[in-house]
């Protein structure tokens, strides 16, 4: 009798192998997409879009401005007043990219024989690749392939923060209503330049600065925060009702100029900025590679596209 025949039905050849993982995989993927992430959070903060399709080399989009204002004339004016329209199209290219794991054709003859489900933790590392270099594309870009991010967007203008009575920059060193005058200056300045057309509902803050003005109080006398206050005691909240979203954002961190902390504010619509995600996370059918598979996954992605940068701004050195 040969050495360890019993193992001969369970998993000898790279044929059964090939086919027990293609059985499991719709498990493994199952498990992938069920798993949500704490810190990933583009989703929640940008718009996404996947509208291009998997197809798109690039995307394309058009901003539009208009010139024009009425008069009086006389009833028999022939000096009618004209309006013009101008336009700018910007494309921004979409890139291809990858990322897998692999099985060791053992593994599969311990899983098939055993009776167990195969390891996915392999699988939710690669979702978990996969989201963190979207969200860093989303926010930062990648200058090396064209893609725009959007926490360091050049179109989006700066607010003058001025420092604090003690000479200095960042709120560590500022006095609450010291923190209230940056953002306000901020949030205000964005629908002054505007003309009062856009009103921003996000800040975003860095982590830190959001920790302290969710914890530093107004006065020794008022247990409201920075925070609390700033939420509702603001221009879009006095326009509309609703309190601003405020969130924290890693990627703030060291983003301004000289390597400060950034402070921005926007509205969260699709009509003023998306993220082009064309072909989120897809896996392939699982090749051999040696004594295992190896399960390739590609997606393609693209930047951040901000169509009306006078509804978004930054504010540094906070």
């Amino acid at each position: 009798m040969r050495p360890h025949a019993t193992f001969d039905a369970a998993l000898p050849t790279m044929d059964d192998g090939i086919a027990f993982l293609q059985g499991q995989l719709e498990y493994v993927e199952q498990r992938i997409y069920e798993v949500k992430y704490r810190d990933i959070v583009y989703p929640q903060l940008v718009p996404v879009s996947s509208e291009a399709g998997p197809w798109a080399e690039s995307i394309s989009y058009e901003s539009m401005d208009q010139r024009g204002q009425a008069k009086f004339i006389s009833s028999k004016g022939l000096d009618v007043p004209l309006v013009d329209i101008s336009g700018a199209k910007t494309t921004i290219p979409v890139q291809h990219a990858a990322l897998g794991f692999e099985y060791s054709l053992q593994e599969l003859r311990a899983s098939s024989q055993l009776g167990r489900q195969l390891d996915v933790r392999r699988g939710l590392a690669v979702r978990r690749g996969v989201e963190e270099f979207a969200q860093s594309v989303c926010f930062i870009g990648s200058a090396a392939h064209g893609l725009p991010g959007f926490i360091n967007n050049a179109a989006i203008p700066f607010a003058d923060v001025a420092n604090g009575a003690g000479g200095t920059g960042p709120w560590s060193n500022k006095t609450p209503d010291e923190m209230l005058l940056d953002v306000n200056t901020l949030i205000n300045g964005i629908w002054d330049t505007a003309k009062t057309i856009e009103l921003v509902d996000t800040l975003l803050l860095p982590p830190a600065q959001f920790a302290d003005a969710a914890t530093r109080r107004l006065n020794a006398i008022n247990e409201t925060t920075v925070l609390e206050f700033i939420q509702k005691k603001n221009l879009y909240t006095a326009r509309t009702g609703q309190a601003l979203t405020i969130m924290p954002l890693g990627e703030l961190e060291g983003a301004g100029a000289a390597a400060t902390d950034r402070m921005v504010a926007y509205r969260r619509d699709p009509e003023v900025l998306t993220f082009h995600f064309p072909m989120p996370l897809q896996f392939l059918a699982p090749q051999p590679r040696g004594l295992g598979f190896l399960v390739p996954g590609e997606f393609r992605v693209s930047g951040c596209e901000v169509r009306y940068p006078l509804a978004c701004g930054f504010a540094d050195d906070i």
